[in-house]
């Protein structure tokens, strides 16, 4: 076995990485050309065997932190056993010595691997599975705090998941809450989602800077997302939904004249002798179906003649698309349009195109990990029905011990650790 730079074998590296069960877009050599062009000083690291068939490896970035350098692999290693001791304890053996003689002062981990599964009232679904625990701590990495909480900047430490394994399109529509289910009616009265070109992708940026502000969260420059969607190509998705404001009235008109049709018929039969106490009592639903109709209609006018658009932009979202699953990254809608349900539909449509792919995990990404309630965004995220995962968490090794002890003492002074 040879420990080697693979930056040099991306075609490679992604074949390695395809095939890797846990392997996660991050892990990619999309994501590689990403940080390169983003000045964030990737690497790809791994062993080889004497064909130099890649065998265990990591993308991994230098990272400057008080006091020195440290190495971060995030979702990484991508291992295909973490059984396999030799290999395992080869690699970060090599890993250690390689950082040594770069000046790092100490190695971040945080892989992509599963500690527990929860259903979304907090009650277990498997017993913790502490593989990678047991072996990150028998190679010296020191395992951090489990973290709860929200995170735009590291690996997250809870997620919620969709499994679409066996099942079919109707399946996974049925499989939604039922306040879901009458959102997408939606799609049928004028709210559409579409995936956005390069150059829309502003449109994308404003959604989430608007979002961000209102919601306190951290976001990305454009060059980012451009940059993405150039080295992603077709492994990422900038999916927003928009109201058609035409098609959108017409729909109402529809109903109107349906509800207009009813009275006229009631009223003739009223006429003619009909039952008064029955048709009376069906007028009056009928007359405030017409009210709410006829009030709504002047209320989507009003707002077109404000937008001065035929097209409302609702909500955006941005997506990566692995064999391994699909993930749902950054995403902003406009509040004072809920009543469109823009983000559910775009979740919709990217559940179904998982499937229609033949991926079988659909992956929400963050949560906080609490199931008190508290947590908005996984309350959203429950409604489609899936569970909860909690990752093994983040593991540190110093390579120069006395300075990386001074580095913790600061951070633990300041109250960052």
């Amino acid at each position: 076995m040879k420990f080697v730079d693979l930056s040099t074998r991306l075609d490679d590296w992604n074949a390695f990485v395809d095939q890797n069960a846990d392997a996660s877009f991050t892990q990619s050599s999309q994501q590689y050309q990403l940080l390169k062009h983003r000045q964030h000083n990737p690497l790809i690291l791994g062993l080889v065997d004497d064909n130099n068939n890649i065998l265990i490896g990591s993308l991994l970035t230098k990272q400057k932190v008080k006091l020195g350098m440290k190495y971060n692999l995030e979702y990484g290693p991508v291992v295909n056993d973490w059984h396999a001791d030799a290999l395992v304890d080869a690699f970060f053996a090599e890993l250690q010595a390689y950082a040594k003689k770069h000046n790092i002062m100490f190695i971040t981990v945080s892989p992509n691997t599963i500690y527990q599964k929860f259903n979304d009232e907090g009650t277990p679904l498997s017993n913790p599975d502490e593989t990678v625990m047991h072996k990150m701590t028998e190679l010296g990495y020191k395992h951090e705090p489990f973290l709860y909480g929200m995170t735009d900047t590291h690996a997250v430490p809870w997620q919620y998941v969709k499994d679409l394994t066996n099942m079919s399109a109707d399946d996974i529509h049925k499989s939604y809450h039922k306040m879901v289910k009458q959102a997408l009616k939606k799609q049928g009265t004028g709210v559409h989602v579409r995936e956005l070109g390069r150059d829309e992708l502003p449109l994308f940026k404003k959604i989430l800077d608007d979002t961000s502000i209102r919601r306190n969260f951290h976001t990305k420059d454009l060059d980012y997302f451009e940059t993405t969607y150039d080295d992603f190509g077709e492994r990422v998705k900038f999916v927003v939904s928009e109201l058609h404001f035409p098609e959108y009235i017409a729909n109402l008109d529809e109903k109107l004249a349906d509800v207009n049709q009813k009275i006229a018929d009631l009223e003739e039969k009223l006429a003619n002798g009909g039952n008064a106490g029955r048709i009376n009592k069906q007028l009056a639903d009928l007359n405030k179906q017409h009210d709410n109709h006829t009030k709504h209609r002047a209320n989507i006018v009003k707002l077109q003649a404000e937008q001065n658009s035929e097209i409302l932009v609702l909500a955006g979202a941005q997506f990566m698309i692995m064999p391994q699953e699909v993930d749902y990254l950054f995403s902003g809608s406009y509040e004072q349009y809920g009543e469109f349900y823009g983000p559910h539909q775009i979740q919709d449509y990217m559940i179904q195109m998982t499937h229609d792919l033949g991926i079988d995990r659909y992956n929400f990404l963050g949560i906080d990990g609490r199931f008190d309630g508290s947590d908005g965004v996984m309350n959203f995220k429950t409604k489609f029905n899936g569970h909860v995962e909690q990752k093994v968490g983040t593991f540190d090794q110093p390579v120069q011990g006395f300075k990386y002890r001074l580095y913790r003492l600061g951070k633990k002074i300041k109250g960052t650790d």
